[in-house]
């Protein structure tokens, strides 16, 4: 399975593939996102005024830095850079759309039914899946001695295929800490896996039909198990209508969540 890089506030994503079939945007997919996770304390009664003075100073403080900081993000939503390993990434809106696969689909899997879903937090998501390279360079000199090229189709910018959701974790709790030690990484974010909910939202651009550009595939649209044969490099096919590329096909995604109902 490969992957593709997200990045959020309170929400993360990292996306990853299988090499074997071309599945609709319904299948979770590993994207790799940024979480956020600011630490909190907790301070005790106290009866001295100068304290509490300071205290209510300092939180002020913390708070107006914040804003500032979320501020500065707003003014640049539209793209972010991953700068260690050059992962680009698209900010995505919240919003809602309808999750699932249609009754009269072709396609369908019976669980898939269809259901409204709200998507209340906006998130930076990989343009393109995550590649050999990329991988390569932050996995190196991991300390858990997990393989840095994990493929089964060797090249630098074809996705990596052949990792573990746990892989996965390691992959961006180590990118993580890399962005941060280069302080490159606002306080509170993370990189982690998106969910699938999150996933398809981005998968489906908008769009309503069983593909993100309408209800039939072709060669000239994605690499699938009839056509490919192996896995193909990125961004070779067209974007869907938010700039995302390989949502369908070239290999099969990690998201965050469990599957259940």
């Amino acid at each position: 399975m490969d992957g593709f890089l997200s990045l959020q506030l309170d929400q993360t994503y990292l996306r990853w593939f299988d090499d074997h079939m071309l599945r609709s945007c319904l299948i979770c997919l590993v994207i790799l996102g940024i979480l956020g996770c600011g630490d909190s304390e907790e301070i005790t009664a106290d009866s001295d005024k100068n304290i509490s003075a300071m205290v209510e100073a300092e939180s002020i403080q913390v708070d107006n830095q914040m804003n500032e900081e979320n501020s500065a993000l707003s003014e640049n939503l539209d793209s972010h850079i991953v700068k260690f390993a050059g992962i680009e990434m698209i900010w995505v809106n919240s919003g809602e759309f309808l999750m699932g696969s249609s009754f009269d689909s072709p396609v369908r899997i019976m669980d898939e039914k269809p259901h409204q879903v709200k998507i209340t937090k906006g998130f930076y998501l990989g343009k393109y899946e995550i590649t050999q390279r990329q991988y390569a360079l932050v996995m190196e000199d991991n300390i858990v001695e997990l393989k840095p090229r994990p493929s089964r189709f060797s090249g630098p910018s074809l996705p990596v295929e052949q990792v573990s959701w746990k892989d996965v974790q390691e992959f961006c709790a180590r990118l993580t800490y890399l962005e941060r030690r280069d302080q490159r990484l606002r306080k509170g974010w993370a990189y982690c896996l998106p969910s699938e909910a999150e996933w398809e939202y981005a998968c489906r651009a908008g769009s309503t039909s069983l593909y993100s550009w309408g209800d039939e595939i072709f060669l000239k649209n994605a690499a699938y198990r009839e056509s490919a044969g192996r896995t193909k490099l990125i961004g070779q096919f067209p974007a869907n209508r938010w700039g995302f590329f390989d949502m369908h096909g070239n290999v099969r995604e990690w998201v965050d969540d469990w599957y259940g109902d």
